[in-house]
């Protein structure tokens, strides 16, 4: 049964609803898309780079969780992070939801929380540490060139180990699942799934080794590989 709660979105672009028009969410999963011809989502806008069906919202266990549906063309973004297609994220109060390349934005809130002025974060040492190691490393996705400290990593990294680290660094600070890996890294063969855990293993020693210094960044976790901005190259 559909239940009102808390949580609403913000819309900051997106034709043709009003700047900040706040849209209520229920308990009942909500489609982000484009109508057309028939199809209508529950949240619609009429750019066209914004797919029929875009994303999802959806409402498990007192959380909200975002997915950049496998129909969208053009992807989705949170807080200016590249989404795995049908991967769920775990929404908080403020995040920022792009669609195809911020052709739509949306921020999502509680109601309970807009009522609140925020305290400006505390910047100490530590902050400056981590922020100079944040823009240590650049990604050129065309070229497939990591950039360290402005210049080109080399030698240059394998395709299968440049896969790996775009993966861990478009999810810093999120820990990758073994199948997460597999279906991105070798999504090209036909069955993923036959990929090892020692395979995983040995890609995962390989980008290390190749990124050097800052290998130390990628980090197992249950399992799991992270890729932690919080740890000192």
């Amino acid at each position: 049964m559909e239940q009102k709660t808390d949580a609403v979105l913000i819309v900051e672009k997106g034709e043709p609803d009003e700047l900040w028009r706040v849209i209520l969410l229920s308990t009942h999963a909500s489609i982000i898309g484009r109508s057309y011809e028939g199809n209508e989502p529950d949240i619609s806008f009429k750019n066209l780079f914004i797919s029929k069906n875009h994303a999802q919202i959806t409402y498990s266990s007192g959380r909200f969780i975002l997915i950049d549906l496998t129909t969208s063309k053009h992807g989705t973004e949170l807080n200016g992070m590249p989404m795995i297609k049908g991967m769920p994220y775990v929404l908080k109060h403020n995040d920022e939801i792009s669609l195809a390349k911020k052709s739509v934005q949306l921020r999502f809130c509680f109601e309970s929380e807009l009522g609140k002025t925020l305290d400006f974060p505390d910047i100490d040492d530590h902050d400056v540490k981590e922020s100079s190691i944040k823009s240590d490393i650049a990604v050129d996705e065309k070229r497939k060139e990591i950039l360290i400290r402005g210049k080109e990593l080399r030698p240059r990294l394998s395709k299968q180990e440049f896969e790996l680290f775009l993966l861990l660094f478009n999810n810093r600070n999120r820990a990758m699942s073994k199948d997460k890996i597999r279906d991105w890294v070798w999504h090209e063969i036909e069955f993923p799934a036959g990929v090892t855990d020692e395979a995983i293993h040995s890609l995962v020693y390989r980008l290390k080794k190749s990124l050097k210094e800052y290998g130390k960044q990628i980090v197992a976790v249950y399992g799991c590989y992270r890729f932690d901005e919080k740890v000192n190259a």
